[in-house]
């Protein structure tokens, strides 16, 4: 009858088990898809590229942790472990470790992840490791014989790493073991009058009948806090088992507790015997129909909870991630880059910006189907590749990424933006594309990561176009540099009201009657003592904020000026040719703003001519067509100029109806000093006229040069060799015949 007695509770307990398994399971597959953790972005990102985390186990830890039966980690610590890596979302994979010092050397040293099993308190502020919340209380035990002698006592337990020597006293006298089992044999053999260990171990021990006999009491207000050490260089992994750890319920902790206990021999089973076959049965059955009850709602709650928390990570993964590639965005950056920089502001930090030099030029060559291809190649790479767990990278705009790394030095760094620059040529078939980096080293962790990408991206201009070097450091000088920027830009908006920026003007000559026909009229910073700042050193920099669209117009609003001032003194006037900023294809009143200020002077359209770079042409294409097109219908003429600097396209020349040509002066010199490059020369000048637009030659200094283009067709002609850019003064001596 009892065995009976006992066969029906077990096999009521087991179907309790099974059922409790399916409504674990139900709540477990509602939560599946949504992390009951709530993990930053940062950290969300260190665990999706996070390989394997090594974790040590130790048998001194025995019987809360041992080897199973093929070798690997099992108990108590064990199975808290395989846990903690379910709630994280990380991979553990274990090791076994000769000792606890051992361990614990490996995990201070970097050679491994984690130690498992460490407690918390005594001396562990005194290691180079960061330890994460409890997850284990067990309480103190002490075990002894019945009459333990007055006078010195000798108290066996664990290493000193335990800090379980919490009896102090003039006749107390500690000795240390490896481990619990070696502290009961210790014990028994009589090396000791009595022991300290965690109430587990007493409990796993006292089962047996070896150890039955001791008295066991607990020690009052003293307990042993079980945690992991981690590596002192990760402290994104230890948050992330602090979390998991903080995610561990209380019915998780003790169903691992209990099922150890059972495996470890406890008279669970003699128990049952002592309770009558029916109560357990009326308990069993109030237990499951509770749950079933309970399954139905939180089944129900748990979905529409599942759902709500998808749509919210949806939403806000879309706010901070870059569709094309699957990086960060700007926002994003900003945001996780001070997270990065707030939590570990002991590591040396800098800002890497880099982007493929005259992407424009390939887009417009390839197709943005090709191009968007690149960029995610770059992508993959640099995530794969490049950044290292707990590093940033995010596409800004366009061909522009900016990093967030850690490094020893700006050398080490460098060598792994080289290596990385040899990982994406591999990866995209070895195409002849490069990537300038710029690298900021963080100086001061509170300022605006704004500013800091600013100065990676401002030692990335230094090396635009340089093929020996695609590599800028931001040092002191460029940061004199920028000082000296901001200080132009802060003081421009005073110098266009003091008249301090003045048109200075290059004739352009007529090649066959070497008479003048037209001009262009460039930008000079005069300064009220007389100092002229080359528009070399402020053009880019009021292109990069904005500024130059206030002195295009003003230049412009100068030339209509003097136009008026030559027709009504009667003097010869010719069409003056004007630079444009690319900013102004945006600007949807650009031309609305030019028609309008020609109007004001009465000035003929036919008199001024509209310039745009070769670069403009490449940055979009189809609004440049509707801007010309419009400009066209206002009466004016457009230019390109610089034509031969950078990647010019004949297919440029093709789809894009502007009216003048103006080869770029470094074309020229190139071209005109062996037969090959006249022939290429020669080709443009005769498409140009076939297509029936004028040609302009810049940078004209020599009579042989003169001569070429004349035998070739080219209609005008501008450089040194009649003249240079000339004050306005000089500009109207020279209309009036007068030569330089």
């Amino acid at each position: 009858m009892k065995d009976c007695r006992i066969t029906a509770m077990l096999a009521l307990l087991l179907v309790c088990t099974l059922f409790t398994g399916l409504v674990a399971l139900t709540a477990g597959a509602a939560y599946a898809a949504a992390p009951e953790i709530e993990f930053t972005e940062l950290e969300r990102q260190y665990i999706a590229s996070r390989g394997p985390v090594e974790v040590l186990c130790c048998e001194e830890w025995s019987p809360l942790m041992f080897k199973g039966e093929e070798g690997e980690p099992a108990g108590v610590l064990a199975d808290m472990a395989e846990l903690i890596s379910a709630k994280s979302g990380l991979e553990f994979s274990y090791k076994w470790a000769p000792s606890n010092a051992a361990a614990l050397d490996a995990v201070q040293s970097g050679h491994s992840d984690v130690k498992c099993g460490m407690v918390s308190g005594g001396n562990v502020h005194e290691l180079s490791a960061y330890f994460t919340r409890h997850y284990l209380v067990l309480e103190l035990m002490l075990v002894g014989g019945p009459g333990v002698a007055e006078g010195e006592r000798r108290i066996g337990t664990v290493s000193r790493y335990s800090g379980y020597d919490v009896i102090h006293g003039d006749n107390v006298e500690y000795v240390y073991f490896q481990s619990s089992e070696e502290c009961f044999k210790a014990l028994d053999r009589g090396e000791v009058d009595e022991i300290i260990v965690n109430s587990f171990a007493s409990g796993f021990y006292h089962s047996q009948t070896k150890y039955g006999s001791y008295m066991y009491t607990p020690l009052q207000g003293e307990s042993s806090s079980i945690c992991m050490a981690v590596r002192g260089d990760d402290k994104l992994l230890c948050s992330i088992l602090d979390k998991a750890i903080l995610a561990i319920d209380n019915g998780e902790r003790n169903s691992i507790i209990v099922k150890n206990t059972l495996e470890a021999g406890n008279s669970l089973i003699a128990l049952l015997n002592r309770i009558p076959t029916v109560t357990v049965i009326i308990i069993f059955a109030v237990f499951i129909g509770s749950l079933l009850v309970a399954t139905m709602f939180v089944s129900r709650y748990m979905r529409k909870t599942r759902e709500a928390k998808e749509a919210i990570e949806r939403a806000n993964k879309r706010l901070i991630t870059d569709e094309l590639t699957g990086l960060l965005n700007e926002r994003g950056f900003a945001s996780l880059a001070r997270e990065t920089l707030e939590m570990f502001p002991d590591q040396k930090w800098f800002i890497v910006d880099f982007d493929i030099d005259c992407f424009e030029h390939f887009n417009a060559a390839k197709g943005f189907t090709r191009g968007n291809a690149i960029l995610r190649a770059i992508a993959e790479v640099t995530r794969n590749a490049c950044i290292y767990p707990g590093e940033l990278c995010a596409r800004v705009y366009a061909d522009h990424f900016v990093c967030i790394a850690t490094a020893q030095s700006t050398d080490q760094l460098r060598e792994r933006a080289l290596a990385g620059n040899a990982a994406f040529r591999s990866a995209t078939g070895n195409l002849s594309i490069l990537l300038n980096y710029g690298i900021y080293e963080i100086a001061d962790l509170t300022e605006d990561v704004s500013i800091m990408c600013d100065r990676a991206l401002s030692a990335k201009r230094t090396v635009k176009g340089s093929y020996g070097n695609i590599i800028g450091i931001y040092d002191e000088e460029l940061h004199r540099q920028q000082i000296e920027d901001s200080e132009l830009v802060a003081y421009m908006e005073t110098a266009l009201n003091n008249g301090e920026f003045v048109a200075y003007y290059q004739p352009k000559y007529d090649i066959q009657s070497e008479k003048i026909a037209g001009a262009e009229a460039l930008a000079r910073w005069k300064h009220p003592k007389g100092d002229i700042t080359p528009p070399d050193r402020f053009i880019k920099l009021f292109e990069k904020n904005g500024l130059i669209d206030k002195l295009d117009m003003y230049i412009l609003e100068v030339v209509c000026k003097k136009l008026r001032e030559q027709i009504d003194a009667g003097l010869r006037a010719v069409p003056v040719s004007v630079n444009f900023s690319r900013n102004h294809l945006y600007d949807d009143g650009f031309v609305h703003q030019l028609t309008s200020t020609l109007e004001r002077y009465d000035i003929a359209p036919s008199c001024i001519e509209v310039e745009f770079t070769e670069t403009t042409f490449f940055e979009n294409g189809q609004r440049l067509v509707s801007v010309i097109e419009a400009l066209h219908n206002a009466g004016l003429l457009v230019s390109i100029d610089d034509f031969g600097s950078g990647f010019s396209s004949l297919n440029m020349l093709k789809d894009i109806k502007f009216d003048i040509v103006k080869l770029d002066r470094g074309f020229l010199d190139v071209t005109t000093t062996s037969q090959r490059g006249k022939t290429v020369i020669s080709s443009v000048l005769s498409l140009a006229r076939e297509l029936r637009l004028s040609t302009v030659a810049e940078g004209v200094e020599t009579r042989e040069q003169l001569e070429f283009l004349r035998e070739n067709g080219c209609d005008m002609v501008q450089g040194f060799f009649f003249s240079g850019p000339v004050p306005a003064e000089e500009y109207d001596r020279i209309l009036a015949g007068e030569r330089v």
